[in-house]
């Protein structure tokens, strides 16, 4: 019976692994912020501001300033309920910050607040490579 537990729970770690991998492909890339849109401010910054994420295939997520690193950690992504309550997104969950949803709008990576928190924001995001 332990066996076949253990095969259970070792099979269900694979496929959510198996998943992460997969939307971590969909998002890898190297974004440069357009603006943020938040409760009291909502700048927009021109073509080659520097300020980059970068999402990779490995689950490393950085924050660059052009070229130095002022963050470097881990991340996943899930196809999960945002908040236990509303329909499927995907999740971005950077290790040591809040979770977020992430996504596409018109070729435009967005990074938003979690719909259960109040008077978050949402970042738009160019792919630049």
């Amino acid at each position: 019976m332990k066996k076949i537990l253990l095969y259970v729970l070792l099979v269900a770690g694979l496929l959510s692994c198996s998943k992460d991998r997969s939307l971590r492909k969909r998002y890898a890339g190297t974004y440069e912020l357009i603006r943020y849109s938040g409760f009291i401010m909502s700048p927009v910054y021109p073509p080659g501001n520097g300020r980059l994420i970068v999402l990779s295939e490995d689950g490393i997520y950085e924050e660059r300033r052009h070229d130095t690193v002022d963050v470097r950690t881990t991340y996943t992504i899930e196809n999960k309920k945002e908040c236990d309550e509303f329909d499927k997104v995907d999740i971005l969950q950077v290790k040591d910050y809040n979770e977020s949803r992430i996504g596409f709008q018109h070729d435009t990576l967005t990074i938003s607040t979690l719909r259960c928190i109040v008077d978050g924001g949402t970042a738009f995001y160019r792919q630049v490579k």
